[in-house]
């Protein structure tokens, strides 16, 4: 049975969740570079998200990200990378 998922995880509040999640990635000795391209995805996520007045943490949502970056002409590796990031 799946969890449901909490109403507070809007994109605001995912925003506010970045930080911690920053350091996280650094305690995991994540390269600089790796890090700077997860946030870089998030944060054009989120930013999409708000703007659309989507759900972050839907499936649907994310496909629909993804989707547009390949439709926007960008390649398959970059929408992975953002995809992954989130």
């Amino acid at each position: 049975m799946t969890e449901p998922i909490p109403a507070d995880l809007t994109a605001d509040r995912l925003t506010a969740l970045i930080e911690p999640w920053q350091l996280v990635l650094r305690a995991e000795r994540k390269s600089p570079q790796t890090i700077k391209t997860y946030l870089d995805g998030v944060h054009r996520y989120l930013t999409w998200c708000t703007a659309r007045a989507a759900e972050p943490m839907n499936r649907t949502s994310l496909n629909r990200f993804v989707a547009g970056l390949l439709d926007a002409g960008l390649a398959a590796a970059t929408a992975r990378v953002r995809q992954l990031a989130v």
